[in-house]
């Protein structure tokens, strides 16, 4: 129910992996397609429901998951050094900008997962393998701890 609270469609630049606005991209794809093509950069429209990330918090789940990661592979495909932001894979929470990203179970985290989504929070700051990187993130967080409730019965 959410996603109602969302605008029914939302322009991004096309082949944007952080839903990037066209008139303020923040990633280095959506400023480089931006300034390669002007106004005629490619856009597509997405709906609002395509903007809802959840994640259930599971002691498996690690930084590159929800932050991001460097990707050999991506590094390798485009003959790129590690140090080049482009080779850069983002997790879930980046990719979620301009949406609503929910974390189930925020207490079962690791605590520096807790304090590196903080940081988010707090400094807009994302820092991936030693990139440090100022994504102005608009992500709405809903962060959830559901309590189990166990009822004894009395078979008397």
């Amino acid at each position: 129910m959410m996603t109602t609270l969302l605008d029914d469609y939302l322009p991004i630049i096309a082949g944007s992996e952080l839903n990037d606005n066209p008139f303020h991209p923040i990633s280095r794809y959506g400023k480089d397609k931006i300034s390669e093509m002007g106004d005629d950069t490619p856009i597509e429209w997405i709906k609002s429901d395509e903007r809802y990330t959840e994640k259930l918090a599971t002691p498996d789940v690690t930084i590159a998951d929800l932050i991001g990661d460097v990707d050999p592979i991506k590094a390798a495909t485009l003959k790129l050094p590690y140090s080049d932001e482009r080779v850069i894979h983002f997790g879930l929470i980046p990719r979620s900008h301009r949406g609503i990203f929910v974390i189930n179970e925020l207490p079962d985290l690791q605590a520096r997962i807790q304090v590196a989504l903080f940081n988010i929070l707090q400094e807009k700051d994302v820092q991936i393998r030693g990139f440090k990187i100022r994504l102005p993130l608009d992500v709405q967080f809903v962060l959830l701890q559901i309590r189990k409730i166990i009822q004894i019965v009395d078979p008397l």
